[in-house]
């Protein structure tokens, strides 16, 4: 997972947001986690789930929100 600070992005956001499209952004503020830039069939995918009485019930979808948590932890844990 790229990591961004939010003046990056603001500066070249339409070059991160073609990379979001694969694969989810996290955006820093003075070196801390703020937010996460990701593409709208991940973000549907994540409500649906949410929303789902068989909350993540799509094996692919728990594989790609263990890798993107593996990737938030590992980023987090970094700065300090």
């Amino acid at each position: 997972m790229r990591r961004l600070s939010s003046f990056d992005v603001n500066r070249n956001f339409s070059r991160h947001g073609d990379a979001a499209l694969h694969e989810p952004v996290m955006i820093t503020h003075y070196r801390r986690p703020r937010a996460v830039l990701l593409n709208v069939d991940l973000f549907r995918e994540l409500l649906d789930a949410a929303l789902s009485k068989k909350a993540l019930h799509s094996g692919r979808l728990q594989q790609r929100l263990r890798s993107i948590a593996t990737a938030l932890d590992r980023k987090s844990k970094r700065r300090v």
